[in-house]
């Protein structure tokens, strides 16, 4: 999927909040209410099978697969379980492919509840073979909404209710996803040691920062002024969640330099960045060398001028 794709759907379906149709299937954006399962989810998606010997020549999806066998306490199967039902809007759980009556699993787990006060094994297997295995209503096996496996040619794939994702559809799938969700999100190839240098440039930068808790980015919400409760905030996506406290953040920000800059305080050499009329970045060009942020530790105002 090239930039021009990515920008096309970035301005008729992320901007508006509204579903991406991808084949048989509407990729939907997640909502604040959805925040720690998508991000938990998120992981299987962003794998780094380049930075593996064992996934070099392997598919993102084979990658996954791979994972989900040799980590299985890191539970990648659920954590796509986990997207395939946010971003889907498919739950786990079976379904009946004669007359596509579906149970999910929260179902399954109340009628297994039900089902423990039997103690004879042969009433509960018939139990449970009635209620669970086979369709209430036409008697059909039923199988399960999400499986996973490998064609003829041993290319992986997923099945939703009969329908398939190849490694291919995986690989724009996961594109969507991502853009649609996360601002500022950038997969394009950087070089593993300039990729190491970035991340140790911010650790000197962030260092004794701590990321807020979901509770916590709700609160400076409410408390900026903005006409919203915690229930409205639940219901928002996180893409506008996310823009909305960068919003309030360089807003804040912008005054408080703006203030600073008229009444002589301090003097920015490079002016003070517009909270609405943003300079166009990419994601090099806050960068900074290693050694130069360490030659300015001892100034604490050369590290201010060239963070902002």
């Amino acid at each position: 999927m090239e930039n021009e794709q990515i920008e096309m759907l970035e301005q008729c379906y992320f901007e508006n909040d509204e579903p991406v149709p991808y084949k048989n299937f509407m990729i939907y954006p997640a909502r604040v209410k959805d925040y720690y399962n998508f991000y938990k989810g998120l992981s299987c998606l962003t794998l780094e099978k380049n930075k593996d010997p064992n996934g070099i020549t392997l598919s993102n999806l084979g990658y996954l697969f791979l994972k989900m066998d040799q980590e299985p306490d890191k539970h990648y199967n659920k954590r796509l379980e986990f997207i395939i039902e946010i971003c889907l809007g498919i739950k786990p759980g079976v379904f009946c492919n004669k007359c596509g009556k579906e149970m999910h699993v929260e179902e399954i787990i109340e009628k297994l509840k039900d089902f423990s006060e039997i103690k004879n094994q042969k009433v509960w297997e018939k139990v449970y073979s009635k209620e669970i295995l086979y369709c209430s209503d036409c008697q059909n096996a039923r199988i399960d909404i999400i499986t996973y496996g490998k064609d003829k040619k041993t290319q992986p794939y997923i099945s939703i209710k009969g329908d398939i994702i190849t490694k291919d559809d995986f690989n724009e799938i996961r594109k969507i996803i991502c853009y649609q969700n996360i601002i500022g999100f950038d997969d394009s190839y950087i070089d593993p040691e300039l990729e190491q240098d970035i991340k140790d440039r911010d650790k000197i930068i962030n260092k004794n920062l701590s990321t807020p808790s979901l509770e916590k980015q709700e609160c400076c919400i409410i408390a900026s002024g903005c006409n919203y409760d915690f229930e409205t905030i639940k219901e928002i996506t996180l893409r506008k969640f996310s823009l909305l406290l960068q919003t309030i953040d360089g807003k804040l920000h912008y005054e408080i330099y703006k203030d600073n800059e008229v009444s002589g305080a301090v003097t920015f050499p490079r002016g003070v960045n517009h909270w609405i009329y943003e300079k166009k970045k990419t994601k090099f060009d806050d960068m900074v060398l290693l050694d130069n942020i360490k030659q300015k530790l001892g100034s604490s105002s050369q590290i201010y001028e060239e963070i902002i």
